[in-house]
């Protein structure tokens, strides 16, 4: 079961950059991409079976950047899809989550990880409000375990 769950959600995630117009990977803010696509997570599997943590898949089109975040509380939730900021490598996107207050996040964006917090005080499924997203294969068919 969570081998198929594991695969139906990379599968959304990849899928959906794919129909925002990128199909390779990216090498992302200061080094000014030109590629178009790249992915983000702390996403993972709790011993106990549970999806916890985020994912940020991030895509360059036509100039502009556009990120589907994914959240996870013992499954995926529905993704929200919207603009981001990158200059050099300040990362900033406001962030519309169901069931949650819309809040911006502000960050560091290299090509290796995503680091920063939410203005609300959002905390991960571990209690930070310090998020720390690393760059993930642009072909993300597993999630590790916690």
């Amino acid at each position: 079961m969570k081998a198929s769950l594991q695969y139906w959600l990379s599968r959304l995630a990849l899928s959906t950059a794919l129909l925002l117009g990128g199909a390779a990977p990216m090498s992302v803010a200061a080094q000014a991409p030109k590629e178009e696509v790249a992915i983000y997570s702390a996403m993972c599997v709790h011993p106990e079976g549970d999806l916890l943590e985020d994912r940020v898949i991030l895509v360059k089109s036509f100039g502009d950047y556009y990120v589907l975040f994914q959240t996870s509380g013992g499954w995926a939730q529905p993704p929200f899809l919207g603009p981001a900021v990158i200059a050099g490598s300040s990362f900033n996107v406001e962030v519309h989550l169901r069931g949650e207050a819309p809040t911006s996040f502000h960050g560091t964006i290299t090509p290796q990880e995503i680091t920063g917090g939410f203005l609300n005080g959002r905390k991960n499924s571990f209690g930070s409000p310090i998020y720390h997203w690393k760059r993930k294969s642009i072909d993300p068919y597993t999630v590790p375990d916690c």
